[in-house]
């Protein structure tokens, strides 16, 4: 008989949703900007850091994508809006923005 592989959920705080968010804007200005940049190496680090998967992450920056799509802003070329995120991402991505603007505006 074969056992099924039993995996530990990791549920995503905060702190974990704000490192991605950190990741997926310097995406984003990376791309804006038209400077060559690689997903793959920073994605790695930042999953075993999370300890979750790769395919976890990616999953998350499609959410995050599909979040800026609604709010009419541009996303990360790669990944594609992925519309099951919840409120929660929502409101972490609007105020992460929000924060952004405001130290632009500041400085």
């Amino acid at each position: 008989m074969r056992m099924a592989k039993v995996t530990t959920r990791v549920f995503w705080t905060p702190d974990h949703v704000e490192g991605m968010l950190d990741l997926y804007f310097s995406f984003l200005a990376s791309q804006r900007a038209d400077t060559a940049y690689t997903k793959a190496a920073p994605i790695r680090e930042l999953a075993a850091w999370q300890q979750r998967s790769k395919g976890s992450v990616e999953a998350k920056m499609m959410n995050v994508s599909a979040v800026l799509d609604v709010l009419g802003h541009d996303w990360v070329n790669g990944f594609k809006p992925l519309s099951n995120y919840n409120k929660a991402l929502f409101d972490q991505v609007s105020e992460y923005i929000q924060r952004k603007q405001t130290r632009k505006v500041a400085a």
